[in-house]
C-alpha cells in the first residue's frame, strides 16, 4: 500500500502518514524515510488480547468500516471480513490482515469490530516462505540462531511458518530440546511468538545474528525478491543498534541517500545502484568468524 510520510518522530516512534486523503498515526518502523516521501508499506496490526469473541462478532451491528482512533497509535476498527486465510478484515481506508486475529464462527461477510492497540507500518517485503539460499553456520548456538529469527521476524524477512519450522528441526533432531525452542514451536499467535524469541535470545551474540542476516539480505536482493531500496533500508534498521558498530549503519545510511538522490537525478543506473549495495551487504555481512566472537 503507498503511503505518504507527513511526520515522524523517529524510528519505533509515532508517525503520522496520508493515504488516500486519510492520516493514520502508527509505529514507525520504516524510518530512515524523509517528510513527503511516498512509501510502500504494509501494516502490523498489535490486537487487544483481552477482547472475547463475542465482542468481536457483536460490536459492529451497523455494519461499519473505518478506524476511529483512540489515542496515539491505537484505534478501534470497524469492518467486514473477505477474506479467511489469512482472515483479512476491509476497514474502509485500509485492510487488516493477521493471522492471530481470532472470529471463530465468522466468515466472509461477518461484520466485526476489535481494538487495534498497536498500529505498526513498515517496509512492505516478500517474507522468506523457505529455508535461506544458505545454512546458518555449524556450531552456532541456540540463542544467537535465534536472535538472527527474531531480528528476521522483526524485520519482515521471517514468516511465522519459518521461524517455527527452524524450532521445530531442532525439537526433531534431539532427545532433549531446550524448553525455550519449544515455546518458540508452540507460540500460539505472533505477540507470543516474539516473546519467545526474546527470552530464547537473550544470551544470543548481537554481533554475530546481524551479520549472518546482513547475509541473508544480501542472498533476498541477488534473487531479486527485494527491491534496493528496501534492503539498504532493512539493513540501516538492522544496523541501528548501539551496541554494534557504527560503520556498517553509517554506510548504509550513505547509500540510502545516492538512492534516494539517484531517484530524482537518475545519474546511476538501478543495476549500478543495486551492485554497490550487494557490495556493502557482502562486506558488513560476512559468515566467517561469527560462531568465534563470543
Amino acid at each position: 500500500m503507498r503511503a505518504r510520510l507527513i511526520s515522524t518522530e523517529g524510528e519505533y516512534l509515532e508517525a503520522r502518514i496520508e493515504i488516500n486523503g486519510t492520516v493514520l498515526h502508527v509505529m514507525d518502523e520504516f524510518s530512515p524515510a524523509e517528510c513527503g516521501d511516498v512509501l510502500d508499506i504494509e501494516f502490523i496490526p498489535m490486537l487487544d488480547e483481552h477482547e472475547s469473541n463475542n465482542e468481536i462478532l457483536d460490536g459492529n451491528p451497523d455494519r461499519k468500516r473505518g478506524l476511529e482512533r483512540i489515542e496515539g497509535w491505537s484505534y478501534r476498527a470497524f469492518g467486514i471480513i473477505c477474506s479467511l486465510s489469512p482472515v483479512t478484515v476491509d476497514c474502509r481506508q485500509i485492510r487488516i490482515e493477521d493471522d492471530d486475529f481470532e472470529a471463530t464462527g465468522s466468515g466472509i461477510g461477518q461484520a466485526v469490530a476489535f481494538t487495534i492497540s498497536r498500529l505498526s507500518a513498515r517496509p512492505r517485503m516478500q517474507a522468506a516462505k523457505t529455508a535461506p539460499a544458505a545454512p546458518l553456520p555449524v556450531g552456532i548456538d541456540d540463542a544467537t540462531a535465534a536472535t538472527y529469527h527474531d531480528l528476521g521476524f522483526r524485520l519482515g524477512l521471517f514468516d511465522e511458518h519459518f521461524v517455527k519450522e527452524w524450532a521445530y528441526e531442532i525439537i526433531r533432531e534431539r532427545d532433549t530440546p531446550p524448553i525455550q525452542i519449544i515455546e518458540i514451536a508452540t507460540a500460539a499467535n505472533r505477540n507470543a511468538l516474539y516473546n519467545a524469541l526474546s527470552i530464547a535470545g537473550e544470551r544470543g551474540h548481537l554481533l554475530a545474528a546481524t551479520r549472518l542476516l546482513l547475509g541473508h539480505i544480501a542472498l533476498e536482493l541477488a534473487a531479486s525478491r527485494i527491491s534496493t531500496p528496501s534492503a539498504i533500508r532493512t539493513a540501516m534498521t538492522l544496523c541501528n543498534d548501539d551496541s554494534l558498530d557504527d560503520a556498517a549503519y553509517i554506510d548504509f545510511m550513505c547509500l540510502n541517500e545516492d538512492i534516494h538522490i539517484n531517484e530524482y537525478a537518475g545519474n546511476r543506473s538501478d543495476e549500478d545502484m543495486r551492485s554497490e549495495a550487494l557490495c556493502l551487504l557482502a562486506e558488513h555481512g560476512r559468515m566467517q568468524d561469527t560462531t568465534s566472537e563470543r
